[in-house]
């Protein structure tokens, strides 16, 4: 619902991205997806040998950011 309590949650009504903040990181293959009922899904990031670490004692630390996608012609309220 929204604030006013009057528009039901619909799939696809919103949309997220996600970005990768260290450089070089994974990402899956679609960036950006919507909303099915209240879940967000993105699918599965997959890590190669290429993205370890030298070892147990020194990983590679990934970081990422979520985001909602607000369109241009957003309605106020």
């Amino acid at each position: 619902m929204d604030k006013s309590g009057t528009n039901s949650l619909r799939d696809g009504m919103f949309e997220f991205r996600i970005d990768a903040i260290t450089e070089g990181a994974p990402l899956p293959a679609k960036t950006v997806v919507g909303n099915t009922g209240v879940n967000v899904q993105f699918e599965s990031i997959h890590f190669g040998q290429e993205h370890a670490g030298q070892n147990i004692d020194n990983p590679n630390i990934y970081s990422y950011t979520i985001k909602e996608v607000i369109p241009d012609n957003k309605a106020l309220g």
